[in-house]
This record gives C-alpha cells, structure tokens and sequence, in this order.
C-alpha cells in the first residue's frame, strides 16, 4: 500500500467498506423477498385453499344429511324444499371443487381431488337412482344406510383428506415463513457483524499505514530542528509520506554538508 498516494488509499478503503454495506443490503433484499413470496402464498393459495376445503366439506355434509331426509320423507312439500335447497348447495359445490382443482398444483393434492370426484360421481349416481324409485312410488328408508350411506362415507372422507391436506399445507408454509423470517434476521445480524468487522479492520489499515509514516516523518524533522543530523529516515514507498521522509532526508544531507564545509 506504499505505492499507493493516500487519497487513493482512503477511497479504496471506503470503496471495499461500501461494496460490503452494498452486499448487506443485496443480501437482505433477496432474503426479504423469499419472506414476501411465502406471505404472498400463505395470503393467496394456501389460507383460500384451506377456507375454500373447509367450506366445501361442509356444504357435502349438509347435503348428505338432506339427502337423507328426502329419502326417507313423505311429506311432498318438504321434500321439494330439501331438493330446492339442495340443488343450490350442490352448485356452490360443484363451484368450490372446480377452484379447488385449479389450486391443486401437487401431486398429491391432485390425486386427492382426483378421489373425491371419482367419490362424488358414485355417490351422485346412486343417489339418482334411489331418488328415481322414491318418484315410482318405493319407499327408499332402508336402502338410505345401506346402499346409499357407505357411497357417501367414501365421499366424505375423500373430501376430508382434501381439507386436512390443505390445512396441513397451509401450517407448513407458514411454519417455512417463521424459519425464513428467523433465518433472515440471523443472516442480516450476521452480515452487519462482518461489514463493521471488515470496515473497522480496512480504516484501521488505512489509518496506520498513513499515520505511522507520518509520526516517524515529524519526529525525525524534530530531531533535525534541533541539530541531530544523524537520524535514520526511511523514505519507502512512492505516496506523500515517503515524499516528506525523502525531503527530510535531503535536507539532512545538505545541513550536514554544509556544516562540514563550514568554518
């Protein structure tokens, strides 16, 4: 560093000191921007596939349980209020499964959605069919529990795996969002340690290198103030202070020339 002028020094010091704060900050972008893709896909995927799952296990348990009543009911007035109310939570259903599915982008919660609607077309189709003879006059009670009730526990549960799957889900990434954010600020602390460790190592680098030449340089011109013309001045380097010590040199070899020359 020597051969290096001192201003050129000190820019290289604050340069090598900024591009570290530069990296620190670099570094803490990137790890912000990992935290705000997992908030953004706990915010828009995950929390609405687990309200939308949860949602639609309910409205199938609902119509499970009226479907239920209609077959077993002889009240023509009920009935036909059941199926009115039925057909619109069928609907809504069939709504949620259809966004559901375009939120399944894992394997395995496609193959779960997969189950259900192979679930939902059997029960579905026998459902008709018991709801067909009910219209023909048969009474369908005892076929509810046993044709139509084990078709309709296989639906639930496929559509209660769906809806533990995407709880599940959801708790995991936001377990990976508290790991990341934790993460995250261990790495910025980290980060800042070694920008101060390293600013603190370049200044005082700089300093001493400008600083030590420079008392050595006063202190040899004082002792050539005061007549001591025999002192050691190194004059090493090409920057300002190697300058001073080689005029100090100079001017050591003229003064005692001059004295030697002298009366």
């Amino acid at each position: 560093m020597k051969n290096l002028k001192i201003g050129t020094r000190l820019n290289l010091a604050f340069g090598a000191v900024l591009v570290i704060t530069v990296l620190v900050a670099v570094l803490g972008i990137s790890r912000l921007d990992g935290l705000m893709e997992v908030n953004k896909a706990i915010a828009t995927v995950e929390m609405q596939r687990s309200l939308l799952a949860q949602r639609w296990a309910s409205q199938i348990n609902i119509n499970w349980v009226r479907t239920s009543a209609v077959l077993r009911s002889t009240d023509p007035a009920y009935t036909e209020a059941l199926l009115k109310d039925m057909a619109t939570t069928s609907k809504a259903v069939s709504d949620d499964q259809k966004v559901l599915e375009s939120l399944a982008q894992e394997n395995e919660a496609r193959a779960l959605m997969a189950s259900v609607a192979k679930q939902r077309t059997a029960y579905a189709e026998a459902r008709a069919v018991l709801m067909q003879r009910q219209k023909a006059g048969e009474n369908m009670a005892g076929a509810v529990d046993r044709d139509l009730r084990p078709l309709a526990e296989n639906y639930l549960k496929a559509v209660d795996q769906v809806a533990h799957y995407a709880s599940e889900n959801l708790r995991l990434v936001q377990t990976h969002a508290v790991a990341t954010a934790s993460s995250s600020q261990l790495t910025l602390a980290a980060g800042a340690a070694v920008a101060v460790v390293l600013g603190m190592l370049l200044a005082l680098s700089a300093t001493r290198s400008i600083t030590r030449p420079l008392l050595r340089a006063v202190a040899c011109a004082e002792a050539i103030a005061q007549g001591d013309l025999r002192r050691d001045v190194q004059a090493t380097g090409k920057d300002e202070t190697a300058a001073i010590a080689a005029g100090l040199v100079r001017h050591a070899g003229q003064s005692g020339a001059h004295r030697e020359s002298g009366p």
